[in-house]
């Protein structure tokens, strides 16, 4: 994301008043998502923060509603971290296109969980690290450039890559601005991409709609079993706007969302402890039918239900 926004050349104030260009992203994103974005601020330009009034997640039209004549990028999550939210980012390529916005993505929640297709998307930029559902390891990642986006970037960094070509005797340094590996500035994560390999070759072995398919039942089950206990979820439980993790309220569990967490733990149920009075549970790949009982019941356990 940062390799992404500082890369693109933003317009200033100008000498006769004319307004900076602005960047559009919500109040409860991901920190790898909003603290690259405010720093734009730093530079002298707008960063414009959609409050999610639900306290969970905004929409693709809570976006576009913030945006301008002046708005450059609109930068989300594809999935949100902390409430599972997958934003409607077809159409929101679709409408902040028809207004020149570029629309920049961290797709970390939903790479390796659903079929991720950028071309069909629509979006400019597209970055992830791979330790989640690409089954890699911290320290991989990548970023992808659309043909719209690329021309407009020009690297805040220099260092050997396959898009430079430096001529040492007259020290001149010549970028191919048509190549997004002019991104690169250092030594690549070598072991963390050989694992990506093997990671990607497994998932693409299984196969993403089904792995998707899987995925969508382990939750829909989920879902069904806290309706039998009575617990309530929050957030958007829709198939249309969720990926591979749900949000569960913990007002009605004594001790609050650290207490539950810790007896979930107990019985071995881990668990995210996000928001206060919420828990995050996410299923994967190889999430067992046994795994989706053993939550219910622990989940029963410690509601005394």
């Amino acid at each position: 994301m940062n390799l992404l926004l500082q890369s693109l050349e933003w317009r200033g104030r100008g000498p006769d008043g004319q307004k900076p260009e602005n960047i559009v992203v919500c109040d409860i994103e991901h920190v790898a998502v909003l603290l690259p974005c405010l720093h734009l601020r730093e530079k002298g330009f707008e960063v414009r923060v959609v409050k999610a009034e639900n306290g969970l997640y905004v929409t693709a039209e809570d976006l576009l509603n913030a945006a301008d004549e002046d708005t450059k990028v609109i930068a989300l999550s594809y999935v949100q971290s902390s409430s599972g939210y997958r934003t409607d980012l077809k159409y929101l390529c679709e409408e902040a296109h028809r207004r020149g916005i570029f629309v920049i993505t961290d797709a970390i929640q939903a790479l390796g969980f659903i079929p991720v297709d950028v071309q069909d998307l629509g979006v400019d930029g597209l970055c992830t690290c791979c330790y989640k559902g690409l089954l890699a390891t911290e320290g991989a990642g990548f970023v992808y450039c659309s043909d719209r986006l690329l021309p407009a970037l020009h690297p805040v960094f220099a260092g050997p890559n396959e898009a430079s070509r430096f001529d040492r005797d007259k020290c001149e340094l010549t970028i191919d601005r048509t190549d997004a590996r002019m991104l690169e500035a250092g030594t690549l994560p070598f072991e963390g991409i050989y694992v990506l390999r093997s990671g990607l070759k497994r998932l693409l072995s299984i196969g993403m709609d089904e792995i998707s398919a899987h995925i969508g039942e382990c939750c829909d089950e989920i879902l069904a079993g806290l309706d039998r206990l009575g617990i309530k979820t929050a957030g958007c439980t829709d198939p249309a706007h969720r990926c591979h993790s749900l949000l569960l309220c913990t007002g009605s569990c004594e001790g609050g969302c650290a207490a539950l967490t810790r007896a979930l733990a107990e019985r071995k149920v881990f668990v995210s402890q996000g928001k206060e009075g919420f828990i995050r549970i996410s299923v994967s790949p190889f999430t067992t039918a046994a795994d989706v009982k053993k939550l219910l019941d622990a989940l029963g356990s410690c509601y005394n239900v």
